[in-house]
């Protein structure tokens, strides 16, 4: 299925948040296409760059001259998952541990686990038990991976009595213990 420039403004990983944004995301694209670095598919339709910019900040001063844009319908393959994965690196790299990168992982997975098994709610007998089967093994990778590493990473025993917790305040108040 193609991948419009559209939806990658509403990606939130690209952290689109005003009109810079867009026009640099644009202005790359635009580049990698041009280069070849990424492949069409499908028509690319005309835009205006006045309704992605209301799209992101709202009605809030758009420019009275709009600029035509195109829409771009981007194969989604190897060539796109490379390119997106490293205008992501360039733009914004965020550093962490190779434990905390799993664990990240895990909880995505554990997401796309649970978004998957809610879609198929509806389905078969087998897709259900497939999705729960999905769902379970998940869940059981998360959990394993963090008993194995939260006290590298500084978090609690999953068996922590919650009656036990205290919420801290905010350091400019003093905590009122119970």
């Amino acid at each position: 299925m193609p991948v419009l420039f559209t939806d990658l403004l509403k990606d939130p990983a690209f952290e689109i948040k005003n009109r810079n944004h867009i026009k640099e995301l644009y202005s790359s694209l635009k580049m990698a296409v041009k280069e070849k670095k990424l492949n069409l598919e499908g028509h690319t339709l005309p835009d205006s760059l006045n309704d992605w910019i209301r799209s992101i900040e709202g009605d809030k001063k758009i420019p009275k001259s709009d600029t035509d844009v195109v829409n771009f319908s981007l194969a989604d393959d190897k060539k796109y998952e490379t390119w997106r994965k490293t205008y992501l690196i360039a733009k914004n790299p965020i550093f962490m541990t190779q434990i905390e990168k799993e664990l990240i992982e895990n909880l995505q997975e554990l997401e796309t686990a649970s978004n998957n098994s809610l879609s198929l709610i509806n389905g078969t007998k087998d897709d259900v038990v497939a999705a729960l089967s999905d769902l379970q093994a998940a869940v059981s990778i998360f959990l394993s991976n963090y008993d194995k590493n939260h006290s590298k990473l500084k978090l609690p025993d999953r068996t922590l009595a919650l009656e036990r917790v205290q919420i801290q305040k905010p350091s400019s108040q003093k905590a009122v213990t119970t």
